[in-house]
């Protein structure tokens, strides 16, 4: 699961559970709104090549709230043109076949520059430039230079949306017979890419004549990130610009396999094995593995099962018990060195129960729907619940981690006043989650306020840099923390900003710096602008301009 906000939106929180971006759109057609004098023009083109784009889809629409006012098609030079437009701020995007769609020289993070019209401010002959999408492409190979066929690839992309330098799931595919793989439409970034799969010619039943050592064939691979290694700390980046196609080839190697008695729990379902993982950039990675199980009578005429586990490499795992007759699933770990290694199930810990209750502000309106989430540090497998009417929620099974704590109502965006935890670990919004059940307390507030400035160098108005809003306390959620890129005339706002002290700082070319993490903007600190927004607040101006740093 994932999360991201929108500079333009209502910034509710982007998760699979039921948390979704707030923003409504009207669709609308037309060049204009016939109600001003003011036009928006220009030429889409290739960021990589500058040729222009023809019948590429541009759309024109209002800012705060966004809301869709007209749409047209690029003529054969690519030129687009909106006009009959009153002195105001709007948003403009493109997409076109090959391309990513894109907003006006959007940027990761999904900040962009809004164009701003009125007296002596330029909003024609504009260059809009779509990246082409890139790709990568290669072969899963063992050190011998045969193919792995069938390999499992799985890609991970650096998210400049968190500013902490998070590592996501990007994509995914499945290697061919012979080993090879392509992976399409990618937009620019910083990727990594690590592969899964089984040696063909794995036998890991077969015995040497002379003994019961197993013979060659009885080999597994670990997962194997690019250019060829086990640890994905080690893993090589995989930087890709608009319209690359980039070789990317993994060598794994094979090692003999380990053969782990286990001892199976029978559930509803019939036996229930465990499942083996390891995690790979944060994410908990299914092992490939071969389970095994069998049954006999004992003397008595009870049964009993066995179990083995094999076709996977030495190394650390995490172990996940499924859960049996509606209890929850239990985690434990695995070192196994070697087939000497022996696993007791019965000493994993269950997964952590947290539940809670969530209290409203005094004169606060409940929003329709009311979400908790859990969003970890690592990954971006978050926890969420919707909340009950009288404002308790339930997460059955949590992994242990640390998770930022987050509420977000629909259509509304919140932030969290006051939070504490029994059975957890909290370092202000930010909570440490072991096997123990964690109760949260929280109380939530509506996110209303509007912080608004100017960029600028030499005194004038700098469009398209990077701007930061940091709450200058340790402790704020993770809602209080936005990236966001000035306008056309230099102009930026924040939208549902909680109430705090802040300061906002100004970055050219600032993107991709992880710019949640105080130790990296420490530099930057000394010419940033400090803001308080009230609670109840709605309309903050910064009591300064902000001057644009270089990076």
């Amino acid at each position: 699961m994932t999360w991201a906000w929108s500079r333009r939106s209502v910034a509710c929180w982007g998760l699979a559970a039921g948390l979704v971006l707030c923003a409504a759109a009207t669709v609308g057609s037309g060049q204009g709104t016939g109600a001003g004098n003011r036009v928006i023009s220009g030429v889409v083109m290739s960021a990589k090549t500058n040729h222009p784009l023809a019948e590429a889809q541009v759309t024109l629409s209002n800012s705060r709230p966004r809301k869709l006012m007209a749409e047209m098609t690029t003529d054969a030079e690519g030129r687009f043109s909106f006009a009959g437009l009153p002195d105001g701020k709007y948003e403009l995007h493109a997409s076109h076949r090959g391309y990513v769609g894109s907003d006006f020289d959007a940027h990761d993070g999904g900040v962009f520059t809004a164009i701003v019209t009125g007296e002596g401010l330029i909003s024609t002959d504009l260059q809009f430039r779509l990246e082409p999408m890139a790709v990568i492409y290669g072969a899963v190979v063992e050190d011998s230079g045969d193919p792995v066929p069938d390999a499992q690839i799985s890609l991970y992309r650096k998210d400049d949306r968190s500013g902490t330098g998070k590592i996501v799931r990007a994509s995914g595919a499945h290697a061919g017979p012979l080993g090879k793989f392509e992976i399409p439409s990618l937009p620019p970034g910083k990727y990594f890419l690590c592969a899964s799969g089984w040696p063909w010619y794995a036998n890991h039943n077969a015995k040497k004549a002379s003994g019961d050592s197993r013979i060659s064939m009885d080999v597994a691979y670990a997962i194997t990130c690019y250019p060829g290694v086990n640890d994905s700390a080690a893993s090589e980046a995989i930087v890709l610009a608009g319209g690359d196609r980039v070789q990317a080839d993994v060598t794994m190697h094979a090692v003999p396999a380990l053969h782990v008695p286990v001892a199976p729990q029978a559930g509803n379902g019939g036996i229930q094995m465990p499942q083996i993982q390891q995690e790979v950039f944060g994410f908990p990675e299914s092992v490939p593995v071969t389970m095994s199980s069998s049954q006999s009578t004992n003397g008595d005429g009870s049964t009993s099962s066995r179990g083995e586990l094999t076709g996977f490499p030495p190394g650390r795992y995490e172990v996940e018990m499924p859960g049996v007759n509606g209890e929850p699933s239990r985690l434990t770990t695995l070192d196994a060195a070697s087939d000497s290694a022996n696993f007791d199930g019965g000493g994993a810990a269950p997964m952590a129960a947290v539940s809670g209750k969530v209290t409203l502000a005094a004169g606060e309106e409940a929003p329709g729907q009311l979400f908790v989430a859990l969003v970890p540090r690592e990954g971006d497998r978050a926890a969420s619940v919707e909340v009950d009417k009288d404002g308790s929620f339930s997460m059955r099974e949590v992994r242990p981690g640390e998770y930022d704590v987050l509420v977000s109502g629909s259509g509304i965006a919140m932030a969290t006043t006051r939070l504490s935890a029994k059975g957890g670990v909290l370092h202000g919004h930010s909570l440490q989650v072991s096997s123990d059940p964690v109760e949260l307390t929280l109380t939530a507030v509506r996110a209303v306020a509007t912080v608004s400035g100017f960029a600028v160098r030499g005194g004038h108005g700098t469009p398209g840099v990077f701007v930061a809003l940091l709450p200058l306390s340790e402790n704020a959620g993770l809602e209080a923390r936005q990236p966001n890129q000035s306008d056309s005339d230099g102009s930026f706002y924040f939208p549902n900003v909680p109430a705090g002290e802040y300061l906002v700082i100004a970055i050219e070319d600032g993107w991709g710096l992880d710019w949640a993490r105080r130790e990296v903007m420490a530099k930057y600190m000394a010419k940033a602008v400090r803001v308080t927004v009230p609670a109840h607040a709605k309309e903050v101006n910064l009591p300064a301009a902000v001057e644009v740093q270089p990076k």
